[in-house]
């Protein structure tokens, strides 16, 4: 939990020679090796495919443009896959599981005060001068990854209705932050989350929802530079912005002009992307090799380079590494959105309390793998820590729901048949309290029960 707080945080980067956070990293791989919890990766499919899509770019790695370049690229994907491998491997319980992702959700509030008080402004553009959010699209998308989780805080019944009003005031400085970051990218992953809430939310939930919707977009349009909100008006277009306004001073004119290469860059960028996967569909040109291989094309057709990335996460995954590594991605994906999906069934057809609380939690879950992976196709995210973070825990959070769901509905049969509950008195399916409700002597009851 430290460590899963500190990398998303970032309060230490300042501080980086008490490197605390890489203390904090080797011993959770330290607990996780010497307690055999990484023996758990392969517990799911989604594990298995990761697996394998590592795999394959060691495979890769060999045939580079710059084997060098991406050896330094593997270090990196290494450290990123670990998050899965500990996460997994760590994390037994429900009550573990619903840690993680209340420390998610402080974790990038912190950050977003962080950035609020620290961070600097390029273009209007709001980032970190250091570290991984120097990137405003990245800061961008990690906050609408926070915000799914700060909903499953701000709804959740069985919470203290104090701390469910804190979780709210957590959003806001959240909200800024994503809105002076100026990222495309997180504004589409924003409404994605925001339609997922729409659709999901009862009635009162839906007013609720439009009417943060709007007081968001009320706030933005008030506060916000001119220079931001035009940006925002070019998707990928430079027309789109022709008939919101005409600039009206150098620096909107300039913002104007760098949004609108920005979006044609993608373009190009995109297509170039697909072109070296159909050149090199079997092992790419090397993980982390894409903007060496478009320059080196950009030389021989006698025009300049561009030096970036993909600024898409697929088509990243099929240049660099070939299409076998896209597809395994895609199937360790679609692996998580479809638990994901089961216990959330699961969790409506138990009822209950925790069959409520699984079903809400899963669906937080869904929604913030669904805004990761719309956002996935206008930023390149393939070698960070995004999704091997959301991955690890929907497979932990899959490995311990249907304990816990089975072991409530074991013990409401046991009640009914007259035999002796398995569970102290009171705790019934339709009564269920949850864990950190209950007194100790049931938390450890509840935990003998538990299968090993």
């Amino acid at each position: 939990m430290v460590f899963l707080f500190l990398v998303h945080a970032r309060i230490m980067d300042r501080f980086w020679y008490l490197h605390v956070p890489i203390l904090t990293y080797w011993l959770a791989v330290a607990a996780a090796v010497l307690t055999g919890g990484v023996l758990r990766v392969f517990s799911s499919r989604v594990g298995v495919f990761l697996v394998g899509m590592v795999a394959w770019m060691m495979v890769a790695t060999p045939f580079s443009y710059w084997k060098g370049g991406s050896f330094e690229t593997m270090k990196g994907m290494a450290k990123s896959f670990l998050m899965y491998v500990l996460i997994v491997g760590l994390t037994y319980t429900c009550r573990q599981c619903r840690r993680l992702m209340h420390t998610l959700a402080y974790s990038v509030t912190a950050l977003a005060i962080w950035t609020l008080l620290l961070g600097e402004t390029k273009e209007g553009r709001i980032y970190l001068p250091y570290g991984r959010y120097a990137n405003p699209n990245e800061m961008g998308l990690v906050m609408v990854i926070g915000l799914a989780f700060w909903w499953y805080i701000a709804s959740d019944p069985n919470l203290h209705p104090l701390r469910r009003g804190l979780a709210v005031a957590g959003v806001a400085p959240m909200l800024a932050v994503l809105t002076r970051t100026g990222s495309r990218t997180a504004l589409i992953a924003l409404a994605v989350l925001i339609v997922q809430l729409f659709i999901k939310a009862s009635l009162t939930g839906k007013i609720k929802v439009g009417l943060a919707a709007m007081l968001t977009v009320a706030l933005a349009a008030a506060f916000l530079p001119g220079h931001l909100k035009e940006r925002y008006f070019i998707l990928f277009s430079p027309g789109d912005s022709q008939e919101y306004s005409e600039p009206s001073s150098e620096q909107e004119q300039r913002t104007e002009d760098v949004a609108t290469g920005s979006a044609q860059a993608r373009w190009a960028l995109l297509m170039k992307s697909v072109r070296i996967t159909l050149e090199h569909p079997l092992l790419g040109v090397g993980p982390g090799m894409f903007p060496v291989a478009q320059d080196v094309d950009a030389s021989l057709q006698g025009g300049p380079g561009m030096w970036r990335g993909t600024h898409n996460t697929y088509t990243q995954l099929s240049s660099e590494n070939g299409l076998p590594a896209l597809f395994l991605y895609l199937a360790s994906l679609l692996c998580c959105l479809r638990l994901i999906r089961s216990l959330g069934k699961r969790g409506r057809e138990a009822g209950g309390v925790l069959g409520a609380d699984v079903a809400h939690a899963s669906f937080c879950l869904r929604v913030a793998l669904l805004a990761y992976s719309v956002g996935a196709f206008v930023t390149h995210l393939a070698y960070d820590m995004y999704y091997p973070v959301l991955a690890g825990l929907t497979v932990a959070w899959g490995l311990a729901a249907p304990a816990e769901l089975s072991q409530a509905v074991a013990g409401a049969e046991s009640d009914a048949g007259g035999r002796a509950p398995a569970r102290p008195p009171g705790a019934a399916v339709n009564g269920y309290r949850p864990p950190w409700r209950r007194p100790a002597f049931a938390r450890q009851s509840s935990l003998k029960n538990l299968p090993r």
